[in-house]
């Protein structure tokens, strides 16, 4: 023990007398090139029309708050290689002078719309022009002082809700210290296309209640969320508390699900599959309607949403993994993606 005790204390002894310079080592960083790029940013389906959002990329070390909207691109829409419609900005989007304060938010154009045939000042819109389906789009943007960027993406023919049964008979009823809780459960039926690729598919649940907020007798229509409850294993198993038993087995738990909760075929791959979900509403509502919608996602579409997802649960935690947001823009950053989206309404 003595034998160590001395090269221990001379050890210390040398910290000591060193300067605080010595411990200070700056090792250069040479930084990817800081030129702004454009940023596209277009979600097609066959129901509404073109949309883009075409702003400039920030560097790594910028401290501007906002995005620079681009606008005055010019934007070349290419259907299977032949040029179609034309575009036009027309939306806004809020920018906030001082971060999260609304009494500060000012609009800036930034998203072009696309018509069949430009807008002419004093007549009537044109019509948009709407993305088909197995129809391979391409997009050419240019901009002054920017380099010039392009995409493609194929939009897949939407897959049906062949069967959408309800059992109203077999509501679950969860009381709670703070309310009472209905769950509805449903059975959802759809059948992959049996030609062996990967298909990508989401699905939003939106349950609507009649509600008599002050109790006169006049009920009012309320959308009571875009959620609902499952413990398929298809869709994302996150940890989730059991809303029907908290004591059941970790295979038996009801995760909640909401917004867009996107899946893949890979377990029922040109199969029929009847998945079970179960919908909420609450003591005081009258479930007056359900919405289904099952959109069929291009890959592309599907990446995207699903690695901006991870980056959004990921957010400022230094100990998780990096995520890298899916882009599939030439020379640029963004996403064109396109989906085609199957609505199911039941009316109680």
């Amino acid at each position: 023990m003595k034998n160590l005790l001395f090269p221990f204390l001379v050890f210390c002894l040398w910290l000591t007398a060193c300067s605080e310079d010595f411990f200070e080592t700056t090792i250069p960083i040479e930084l990817p090139n800081q030129e702004p790029k454009i940023t596209l940013n277009c979600l097609a389906n066959e129901q509404e029309p073109f949309r883009l959002s075409l702003t400039q990329s920030k560097g790594l070390l910028s401290d501007q708050y906002d995005f620079q909207p681009i606008r005055n691109a010019t934007i070349e829409l290419l259907a299977d290689g032949t040029p179609v419609g034309s575009f036009s900005y027309h939306g806004r989007e809020i920018v906030y002078d001082v971060p999260y304060t609304p009494k500060t938010a000012t609009f800036i154009d930034s998203a072009y719309y696309s018509f069949v045939t430009p807008p002419q000042v004093g007549q009537a819109l044109s019509p948009y022009f709407v993305a088909q389906p197995n129809v391979t789009y391409t997009l050419k943007v240019s901009a002054p002082n920017l380099e010039s960027v392009e995409a493609s993406m194929r939009i897949p023919t939407a897959v049906a809700i062949q069967d959408f049964k309800y059992y109203l008979d077999s509501i679950k009823h969860i009381v709670t210290p703070d309310y009472d809780t209905y769950y509805t459960p449903i059975d959802i039926t759809l059948t992959d296309p049996n030609d062996g690729e990967e298909h990508y598919y989401s699905l939003q649940l939106e349950p609507y209640a009649l509600v008599d907020y002050d109790w006169n007798g006049a009920s009012d229509t309320l959308k009571i969320c875009n959620c609902f409850y499952s413990n398929e294993v298809i869709f994302p198993q996150d940890p989730e508390t059991n809303p029907f038993n908290s004591n059941t087995s970790n295979s038996e738990v009801i995760i909640g699900h909401y917004g867009e909760t996107f899946f893949t075929n890979q377990l029922f791959k040109g199969k029929t599959i009847r998945l079970r979900v179960y919908t909420t509403f609450y003591s005081g509502m009258e479930l007056f309607r359900l919405k289904a919608t099952l959109s069929t996602l291009n890959k592309e579409t599907y990446n995207y949403l699903h690695s901006r997802t991870l980056q959004q649960n990921v957010g400022e935690n230094p100990f998780a993994e990096p995520v890298s947001v899916y882009n599939n823009v030439t020379n640029g950053f963004g996403i064109f993606g396109g989906s085609s989206k199957y609505v199911k309404v039941v009316d109680f």
